[in-house]
């Protein structure tokens, strides 16, 4: 396959700044609104407003809520790029498919809502909940164009193009709970649950097809839980355990994932710790190249490390 980038050289400008304000309403509620703002040589102005609302209900006790829109910058990529990425069956022989980015460029966008609570129950236990909302739209998408006779490595060949545009929507929603305990002054226990459910369509007028399988690149349910404890003096002994979802259209499958590390500090500088990575099986799949076809595969590891600071 064969990618280049067009023009070959170009000059980028990007100038931006950000403001906030925090204001007290009152003894117990507060409002925190902010901008930042943009110029790029891509899509010109863009702006990012956000405002968060926050209820100190008691000591112990807050609730917040919130607001934000936000942008997704074009790159030269998804202005100029041409890449021979595939074949595909033609008649009696095959085809190249090409991408090919798209002058006309627009920035994606997001417009997110949020809430959540946090409490301090006790002395030991805290707990944190949060939902959220979030509306994509100018997604880009993977256009088919009239097909073409091009050369490729010299020889005549069927070129069907595909051109970067921006004619798809989303719709996400979701939300996370999070609680740590100190069993004891010198064990902590944390524990996180988040889940994650996505809507992807195209406009009408789109013709990617494979654009509703994306919603499948991330995994729906994560959990992981933590342990923190010291059992002597400049000794430290970490263990976490989390599961990953399936992730349908990379055809990744659900995996647990066990880590470990053991730590002794020698005086105040430097620490020697052993960590074990990876330690319930030999290999698994956490991510994939674009198209879901080659997966980087995550080891079992186990190494030592002798940190020193000055």
């Amino acid at each position: 396959a064969s990618t280049m980038v067009t023009p070959a050289r170009r000059k980028d400008n990007l100038s931006s700044a950000f403001v906030q304000d925090e204001t007290r309403l009152s003894s117990t509620f507060s409002l925190v609104l902010g901008s930042k703002f943009e110029h790029n040589s891509y899509t010109g102005f863009e702006f990012e407003p956000s405002g968060q609302l926050i209820w100190s209900a008691s000591a112990r006790q807050t609730f917040w809520a919130s607001a934000a829109r936000a942008i997704r910058e074009p790159s030269r990529v998804d202005f100029g790029v041409q890449s021979d990425y595939g074949a595909v069956p033609y008649g009696d022989s095959t085809a190249i498919l090409r991408v090919y980015g798209n002058p006309q460029l627009k920035s994606e966008k997001v417009r997110d809502f949020e809430a959540g609570y946090r409490v301090q129950a006790s002395k030991r236990l805290s707990l944190d909940v949060a939902t959220f909302l979030s509306y994509y739209r100018d997604l880009q998408t993977d256009e088919p164009a009239a097909p073409f006779i091009g050369t490729v490595a010299g020889q005549p060949r069927l070129i069907i193009p595909i051109v970067f545009d921006y004619l798809a929507h989303a719709r996400n929603y979701g939300g996370e709970a999070f609680a740590t305990f100190a069993a004891s002054n010198r064990w902590k226990i944390s524990a996180g649950y988040s889940l994650l459910h996505m809507d992807i369509a195209r406009d009408a007028s789109s013709q990617d097809a494979d654009l509703a399988a994306s919603a499948g690149n991330d995994p729906k349910h994560q959990f992981q839980i933590r342990s923190r404890l010291t059992p002597r003096p400049r000794w430290d002994w970490d263990v976490s355990m989390a599961y990953t979802g399936r992730r349908d259209a990379l055809d990744i499958p659900a995996s647990p994932r066990l880590d470990t590390r053991l730590a002794y500090r020698i005086g105040e500088s430097t620490e020697l710790s052993v960590t074990g990575s990876n330690l319930l099986q030999p290999q698994h799949a956490e991510f994939s190249d674009q198209y879901g076809l080659l997966h980087t595969l995550v080891e079992r590891s186990v190494f030592v490390k002798v940190t020193w600071r000055f």
